[in-house]
């Protein structure tokens, strides 16, 4: 059954884009409002009040993660909407480290995007991320086994993450430093795959 639904669910997707030719993330203008300000920001954190924190999604740049927390925001998530928003935006996990320089301890900062194993957890937390999110994993899981195919995911990634961490001779999550990572010897062009570019994008 539980195979059945994902197969329904994949049919039923594949259906949709067939008959609208123009898919809804390629046409997000449509969607979503696109003269939004920081002063919405504001707006929005002096309508719900101190007690309900609010996170802005989406950040990408220093500039733009200064102006969330100037906004009132209690904390920021680096996200590059699954590569869905421009087509050549940077990876979050890249956009990660400018964005924790210029915040510092100000407010926490979340990664979103690209976690699917442990590592890439200790990888986030080291380059100075204070959590991370888990958006398709947790999706097919539910998908395919229901709670608790949700519960043993969150369960692997707990068991990878320890690993990981022990392997690397960190105790606890404090242990965790920007000095366990490191770019890989071709990233940016080397062995003649040519330079990567991205877009620095505001999203």
């Amino acid at each position: 059954q539980s195979h059945l639904m994902t197969f329904f669910l994949i049919s039923w997707v594949h259906h949709f884009h067939l008959i609208h030719q123009d898919a809804w993330d390629q046409n997000t203008e449509q969607i979503f409002e696109q003269n939004t300000t920081w002063d919405d920001v504001r707006w929005l954190k002096e309508a719900i009040g101190p007690n309900i924190p609010l996170i802005v999604k989406g950040i990408m740049t220093a500039e733009d993660a200064l102006e969330a927390v100037n906004a009132g925001a209690d904390g920021v998530m680096v996200s590059n909407h699954g590569g869905r928003a421009l087509d050549g935006a940077l990876p979050a996990i890249d956009a990660l480290s400018e964005v924790v320089d210029a915040v510092g301890d100000k407010v926490p900062i979340l990664l979103d995007g690209g976690i699917r194993r442990g590592t890439d957890v200790v990888k986030a937390l080291a380059l100075g991320a204070t959590a991370v999110g888990i958006g398709r994993p947790v999706f097919y899981a539910l998908a395919v086994g229901g709670e608790d195919a949700v519960v043993h995911l969150l369960e692997m990634l707990r068991k990878e993450t320890e690993a990981a961490m022990a392997i690397c001779g960190c105790r606890t999550v404090a242990d965790i430093s920007r000095n366990l990572v490191t770019r890989h010897p071709n990233y940016g062009g080397g062995g003649g795959r040519g330079v990567a570019k991205y877009i620095r994008s505001n999203l």
